[in-house]
Parts: structure tokens; C-alpha cells; sequence
């Protein structure tokens, strides 16, 4: 049985090495320095995508697939662009991040391979985590060159169409300490 890919997997879009060796979280340490308000929305929608995949990734990672990270809406009877083993609801993301209607994505995907109820539920958030991945792409490449120009309007148009998705797919907004901090013990 294929596995996802850990490094490259979808599910990790935060740790995906880009060129460089320059990964989304490494690059947001470099733009912390001069944007750390705009870093810091960021992180948070990270974690607030973060919460509901944890919660399905087992299932995901149950159906890997050969996938491909240069999929188009044009590539989709091509030769696979960029091959990685992913989890099989990658592709259907990729494909809606690009603006394939989910729903008759979804319905077509299922006539020949039925979907789990959390694999349906994962593809719009999956398609966040393309925007990201994205992202990490765009910021990778301004922290190989340097300090200078941050692509700001970059991460304010990712910050403001992920907000909108999650708050949409009604996604709840972290409220107490992050994941894994310890309370105090009196």
C-alpha cells in the first residue's frame, strides 16, 4: 500500500521544502521581522485549517494515490507534471482551487471511486491548504533573495480569501492557548 509522501504531501503544506530548502513556516520566521501583525494572521489561519485536517488526516492518508502538484484544469488527462504520493483528495482539491466546481467535481469523482464522508468534507479545506502551499511558493522565492520587498499584498490576498473560505465552511476561530500548550499547575 502507497503512503503520502511526508515531506511533500498536501497535508504538509506548511513544511514542504521549496527552492532553497526554504519551507512556508521558514519563510514566515524571515517575514516575521518586518511584518510580524501580517505573519501572525497567517499563523493563526494556519492553525484554525490545521484543526479540522488533523482530525481527518488518518482517514486521508488511508487513500494514497500518485498525484500531481502541477495539476490544471488543462493537465487533467496529461502526463502527470509534477508526480508525488498524496492523499487521493489532493487532486480534487487542486482542481477546485483553480475553480472546478466542487460539487460536480465531487459527483464525478464518485461515480467510478466512492468517497468517505470525511474525504468530501476535506476538499474544501484541502484547497486552502493549495492556496498556501502557493503561498509558501511566492514567499520562499522573496526569502532566497533577501530582506528586501516583502510580497505583502501577496499575503494579504491569501490571508483575506482564507478567511472568508473558513469563516464560510464555518470553521471555528482558535480561542484558548495553541495546540499542545500546557496549562498552569498550581
Amino acid at each position: 500500500m502507497q503512503e503520502p509522501d511526508p515531506e511533500r504531501a498536501l497535508l504538509n503544506y506548511a513544511e514542504q521544502p521549496h527552492e532553497g530548502d526554504w519551507t512556508l513556516r521558514s519563510a514566515l520566521v524571515r517575514l516575521a521581522q518586518p511584518e510580524p501583525v501580517r505573519v501572525g494572521s497567517v499563523l493563526q489561519l494556519m492553525r484554525r485549517l490545521d484543526a479540522p485536517l488533523h482530525h481527518v488526516a488518518r482517514v486521508l492518508e488511508r487513500h494514497a494515490v500518485l498525484c500531481d502538484r502541477g495539476l490544471t484544469v488543462d493537465g487533467v488527462d496529461g502526463p502527470i507534471a509534477d508526480a508525488v504520493a498524496d492523499v487521493r483528495t489532493a487532486d480534487l482539491a487542486r482542481l477546485v482551487a483553480v475553480g472546478v466546481d466542487e460539487r460536480a467535481l465531487l459527483a464525478g469523482y464518485e461515480e467510478r471511486a466512492p468517497l468517505d464522508p470525511e474525504e468530501r468534507l476535506a476538499v474544501p479545506l484541502l484547497a486552502l491548504a493549495v492556496r498556501f502551499e502557493a503561498l509558501g511558493e511566492r514567499l520562499a522565492a522573496w526569502a532566497r533573495t533577501g530582506p528586501d520587498d516583502p510580497p505583502v499584498d501577496a499575503v494579504e490576498e491569501a490571508v483575506a480569501e482564507v478567511r472568508a473560505r473558513l469563516d464560510e465552511l464555518g470553521v471555528p476561530i482558535e480561542t484558548g492557548p495553541p495546540p499542545g500548550a500546557r496549562s498552569a499547575r498550581s
